[in-house]
């Protein structure tokens, strides 16, 4: 069995190439008796660079292209592991792994085909290390995920956020100096900073604890805050609250935000547009601000059907 399935799998990466093929072939196993193993070893050996990564998550965040892996790949790698644990007697490994499998399979089949996010040949490569680069002028850099499904929002906003966070942890264990700052803000987060459902803590709350120490900072916009992460709230300096209107929602608001009264919080329903409340350990007293939003006002202002819209965006 267990020649069987190093043979599978030593097939598809040497193919028939004649001295590849003598060394499987001179590999014999007899209870015991073994021969031929330090010759197939040799082959499988110098198909392994020794420059290339070696762990799963170094394969994962590697950056030349010679290394990048596909859904497929991955797919394949879960069939070599499930061969190597049944060999070894571990029959249950597919049935105790089925649920990640599922969701998997479910992941590759929604995003993985031809144009999807995760398709190889979609899109630009997304590496944070290209934001921090000196060949990189621009200090801002705008994601527009508006058409994603809320599945594939929380997936790159996890990706993305994660990957600025561990740039700068690893740069801070040796040259704290060298890390960059990160100023992270996220629109509609509602959709994706919540509370996991495992109990888990997520990588926004982890950064709300300890981004600071590493300049990794984040920035929430929601209308919804009733359904963000209590934990990342309760780590937010300042909060600029605009219009609530919604009971639930001020509720939240009043036992979740720091020096949010029941006067202060009364104020929300009736704000007028371009107005915010300032609050939080951020500043020593809530207060009232009024935003000159100039053209960006005209710009988000909501267009009424009993005018003539053209004239409304001129």
């Amino acid at each position: 069995m267990l020649k069987r399935s190093v043979e599978k799998w030593y097939t598809a990466v040497f193919g028939n190439e004649q001295h590849s093929q003598a060394a499987l072939k001179s590999w014999v196993q007899n209870f015991s008796k073994i021969e031929g193993e330090p010759q197939i070893l040799s082959v499988i050996s110098s198909a392994i660079p020794d420059n290339g990564p070696q762990t799963i998550d170094e394969v994962l965040q590697c950056t030349d292209e010679e290394y990048t892996i596909s859904l497929e790949d991955i797919e394949e790698g879960f069939e070599i592991v499930f061969g190597e644990e049944e060999v070894q007697g571990n029959r249950r490994v597919r049935a105790n792994t089925e649920t990640m499998i599922s969701r998997f399979r479910n992941l590759k089949s929604r995003y993985g085909d031809e144009g999807g996010i995760l398709n190889a040949a979609h899109g630009m490569p997304l590496q944070v290390t290209d934001w921090t680069s000196s060949n990189n002028h621009s200090k801002f850099v705008v994601l527009n995920l508006t058409e994603f499904d809320d599945d594939a929002l929380r997936l790159i906003s996890n990706y993305v956020v994660r990957s600025a966070f561990e740039m700068n942890y690893t740069l801070g264990q040796s040259d704290r100096n060298s890390m960059p700052f990160f100023y992270l803000y996220l629109d509609e987060a509602h959709r994706y900073v919540k509370t996991s459902t495992d109990g888990s803590s997520t990588i926004f709350e982890r950064i709300s604890r300890e981004g600071r120490k590493f300049n990794v900072y984040l920035g929430i916009i929601s209308q919804i805050p009733s359904e963000l992460s209590r934990v990342v709230l309760s780590q937010t300096g300042a909060f600029f609250i605009h219009r609530i209107q919604n009971s639930t929602d001020l509720d939240f608001i009043l036992h979740n935000v720091p020096s949010a009264t029941q006067s202060l919080v009364s104020r929300l329903p009736s704000l007028r547009a371009g107005t915010a409340l300032l609050s939080g350990n951020a500043v020593e007293i809530p207060f009232e601000l009024t935003i000159d939003a100039g053209n960006y006002a005209i710009a988000s202002s909501s267009i009424s059907p009993l005018n003539d819209s053209s004239d409304q965006l001129r």
